[in-house]
């Protein structure tokens, strides 16, 4: 998308976002990515019982899907910032304020209504006693700490 002022917006963008993207963002522009951690992320992709993931496949897409992002994050020549939904919802003004840096925004005060609107069931310690995580609990770990999670 193209704002009024010409600027790009990506609004969002698939797992496995293209080096088409790279090239649409110039040195003046900026990437948010939004990451979850791994082990819930493997725990949503697998609980429909209709069209959920098997746990094996599911820890496969994440990881590729990661280091994909993770190399296409890094070939950029613009300022990027990942966003970890968890830190966002325990401490979105921190975050919040990390976002208007990186987007080079002006600092607001938040209406309270959008710190409202942010989801109440994300917890902040992964559960990596679920059953579907464990046997893959090792390297979903070693995945989430690549990513800045302890």
């Amino acid at each position: 998308m193209t704002a009024s002022d010409g600027s790009h917006l990506a609004v969002k963008i698939g797992p496995h976002f293209s080096p088409l993207v790279t090239r649409v963002i110039g040195p003046q522009d900026c990437l948010l990515y939004a990451i979850r951690h791994p082990a819930e992320t493997v725990i949503q992709l697998t609980a429909s019982q209709v069209d959920g993931m098997r746990p094996a496949e599911a820890v496969h897409f994440v990881d590729v899907t990661l280091r994909h992002a993770r190399r296409v994050l890094a070939s950029l020549n613009a300022a990027a910032l990942v966003v970890r939904l968890e830190e966002l919802v325990c401490s979105p003004v921190h975050v919040l304020r990390k976002v208007e840096q990186t987007a080079r925004l002006p600092l607001i005060e938040w209406p309270p209504q959008v710190l409202k609107g942010l989801p109440a069931d994300i917890r902040f310690a992964p559960d990596m006693d679920h059953p579907v995580v464990q046997g893959h609990g090792d390297g979903l770990a070693t995945l989430a700490s690549h990513w800045g999670y302890a």
